[in-house]
C-alpha cells in the first residue's frame, strides 16, 4: 500500500476548504446574475403584467412635465363627502392618520402630492395607467419634497426630483434617494371607521375641464 506523504496530505487538506469557498462564490455570483436578469425581464409594474398593452413612450393619457400639488387642503373625516367604497392611499406619521383619494390622484395633474404630515415631508405618487403607487418621505427636512411629474417613459410614470431636469427617475426606481414610506390601500368606509380623527385629501381640481379652458 502506498502511503501519502504527510506534506502532500496537508496540502490536500488545505485545498478542500479553498475549493469549497470558490464553489460557494461561483454559486452566489450565478444566483445574483440570474436574479438581476429576472428583475430586468420580469413583469412590469401595475397593470402591465395583467396583459394590458401600454405605450413605451408618449402615452396620450399621461401628461408631460407638471407641477405637483403642494400641501393641499385636507378635510376632517366627517366633512369628506365620499362613498364608502372609494379607495384611498392611507398613511400614518407619529399617530397622525391621513388618506388621499386615489380617483383624484389618477387625474393627469394630480399624480404627485407633496405634503407635510406631523412635520414629515411626504410625497404621495400614483399612476392610473399602471395602477402603481409609492409614498416617499424625507426625514430630517422641514420643507416639502421637490418631486413632480415628468411624463411617461418605459411604460410608466416618470418623475423629476429637485428643481431642474437633471434628476429624472422612473416611478419604480429603487434608487430614488428618498425613503419609501409605508402605506395601505383601503376603502374610505373602513378607514374612517378606524380613524375618525383622521384627515382626508379629496382633491377637487377637474383637470380635463382646466385643459379645455386652456385651449
Amino acid at each position: 500500500m502506498v502511503k501519502t506523504p504527510p506534506q502532500e496530505a496537508h496540502r490536500t487538506g488545505a485545498l478542500i476548504p479553498l475549493l469549497i469557498r470558490i464553489v460557494l462564490i461561483l454559486l452566489t455570483t450565478t444566483i445574483l446574475v440570474f436574479g438581476i436578469l429576472a428583475w430586468q425581464s420580469g413583469p412590469r409594474i401595475g397593470k402591465a403584467h395583467r396583459g394590458q398593452v401600454l405605450p413605451e413612450q408618449d402615452d396620450p393619457d399621461s401628461p408631460g412635465e407638471m407641477e405637483p400639488i403642494v400641501e393641499p387642503e385636507v378635510l376632517p373625516v366627517h366633512q369628506a363627502e365620499l362613498a364608502d367604497d372609494e379607495m384611498m392611499i392611507a398613511i400614518e406619521v407619529d399617530g397622525q392618520h391621513r388618506a388621499y383619494l386615489i380617483s383624484d390622484l389618477a387625474q393627469p395633474g394630480s399624480h404627485v402630492v407633496n405634503d407635510i404630515v406631523a412635520g414629515l415631508p411626504v410625497s404621495i405618487t400614483y399612476c392610473g395607467n399602471t395602477d402603481f403607487a409609492r409614498v416617499f418621505s424625507n426625514p430630517g427636512k422641514d420643507q416639502p419634497i421637490e418631486l413632480r411629474t415628468a411624463g411617461w417613459m418605459e411604460q410608466q410614470l416618470a418623475l423629476y426630483l429637485g428643481p431642474g431636469h437633471e434628476n429624472l427617475r422612473l416611478h419604480d426606481d429603487p434608487s430614488i434617494p428618498l425613503e419609501d414610506h409605508p402605506f395601505k390601500r383601503v376603502s374610505f368606509g373602513n378607514w374612517r371607521r378606524q380613524h375618525p380623527d383622521g384627515l382626508v385629501y379629496v382633491g377637487g381640481i377637474d383637470w380635463e375641464a382646466s385643459d379645455l379652458e386652456d385651449r
